[in-house]
């Protein structure tokens, strides 16, 4: 582990005598950030900072680190370079490279862009549901989990009650019209939430991480903890988290919190919320391992064989896994950094998830394909491969599911397979081919 920095002011120092980027002093006094309009303005002027740890300040909460594994290939692990004024990550196995001019023309003038159902015919097939109860009361010795839409989870297991990347707005991007309109809501707000222990952040994109569902979380529940990747940290300070509930960590390490693990590790993607801060935060996947259950987040990523199959050698088999299974045509520009559903069974089998559901569709429309074909697509490959269908499963907005327990089919796969033509591909996605 890298050496610890117990807070904004020694991290400007410390970066000084490495020779780094400057990092900005935490202010003080009454120009400290602020909740509300100034933690929005404050998030803006967060470009990196140098990688923190565990620290004294989080000992109180029964954190204990975990050290990364002997046998990890440095083909695996976390890497940096200069890039223009900062350090940038850099994914050690295929570099990110921005798409050329030409193929940006390509997508937004050639391909063929399906349109979105209507909120009527969205309503009736991928409704927006709600079970506060069922949440409140989950059962004792089984994992629970709510998919409240995209990639925010709610996942219960061994009462410890984790949400991951919390993105709950109509809306998500920088400002308005710079993003992307949400066309299903999420199934609750913070407010709705009785109780929540941990929030594991993926990256810092604005559908995985938005700056007002993690104000109102703060607000809320003064002790919740925070797990984050290397870079990000300083962003939640300036959204006026404490430090004593942040834990930021590389690829393969982690830490034990309140008995139970959560560990860190590799995804294939990349991180941006303003012009000049591209990769200066690490993204990841997250395992978190209860002396009686496993859950895989996944977040957001590309496929790579070596990577999945390491995380499943590793920590796996896993009870339950969160996997994306949409926005990924055309591939040209968006194979990198996102999975499609052959790719996601791919995931699936690799880390040796004993049940999948698939996240990151049914709320924005990201890319090109139709807005509710990823499920069927999931169902398709995992028939081809021979595996069955039952263990990769999309659920409905709001659902919430004991994994293991029966549950009947949702509409929009029914809705599927009679053809319904607001449903149906008009073309054959080529990567099932």
């Amino acid at each position: 582990m890298e050496e610890v920095v117990e807070n904004m002011s020694d991290a400007g120092n410390y970066s000084a005598k490495r020779g780094d980027f400057t990092v900005p002093q935490e202010p003080q006094g009454q120009d400290k950030v602020e909740q509300g309009e100034k933690g929005e303005d404050a998030e803006k002027n967060i470009h990196n900072i140098p990688t923190m740890r565990v620290n004294d300040e989080v000992k109180e909460k029964h954190i204990t680190p975990i050290p990364m594994p002997d046998d990890i290939d440095k083909n695996l692990q976390v890497k940096r370079e200069r890039w223009c004024c900062w350090d940038s990550y850099v994914c050690p196995w295929e570099k990110f490279t921005r798409p050329g001019v030409l193929n940006l023309l390509k997508w937004n003038i050639c391909e063929k862009t399906h349109p979105i159902p209507g909120k009527e015919d969205l309503d009736r097939v991928l409704p927006v549901k709600s079970n506060m109860d069922k949440i409140k009361h989950p059962p004792a010795d089984k994992i629970q989990v709510t998919w409240i839409g995209h990639a925010t989870m709610l996942v219960q297991m061994e009462d410890m009650t984790i949400l991951t990347d919390p993105v709950l707005d109509s809306f998500c991007g920088p400002i308005w019209p710079f993003g992307y309109k949400r066309h299903r809501n999420a199934s609750c707000q913070v407010k709705d939430i009785e109780k929540l222990d941990a929030v594991i952040i993926s990256h810092n994109h604005y559908d995985h991480l938005e700056a007002k569902a993690v104000r109102e979380i703060n607000a809320k529940f003064k002790d919740v903890h925070w797990f984050v990747a290397g870079g990000t940290k300083a962003w939640f300070l300036a959204m006026d988290v404490e430090a004593k509930n942040l834990t930021e960590l590389d690829w393969w390490h982690g830490v034990e919190f309140n008995g139970v693990k959560f560990i860190c590790t590799p995804s294939q993607h990349w991180c941006q919320r303003c012009i000049f801060d591209l990769n200066t935060c690490l993204w990841c996947s997250w395992v978190v391992k209860s002396s009686k259950h496993s859950f895989y987040f996944a977040g957001d990523t590309g496929y790579y064989e070596n990577l999945f199959k390491k995380i499943g050698e590793k920590y796996g088999p896993f009870d339950l896994a969160g996997i994306p299974i949409g926005a990924y045509t055309p591939r040209y520009i968006t194979k990198y950094q996102h999975v499609d559903p052959v790719e996601a069974v791919k995931i699936h089998e690799d880390v040796q998830s004993n049940m999948s559901v698939g996240i990151h569709w049914g709320a924005f429309a990201l890319t090109n394909e139709p807005f509710l074909e990823p499920p069927r697509l999931v169902k398709e490959a995992m028939e081809r491969n021979g595996k069955d269908c039952s263990k990769f499963i999309s659920v409905d907005i709001g659902e919430t599911w004991v994994v293991g327990d029966q549950r009947e089919e949702s509409k929009f796969m029914k809705c599927e397979a009679d053809k319904e033509e607001m449903l149906r591909n008009e073309i054959p996605y080529e990567g099932l081919n």
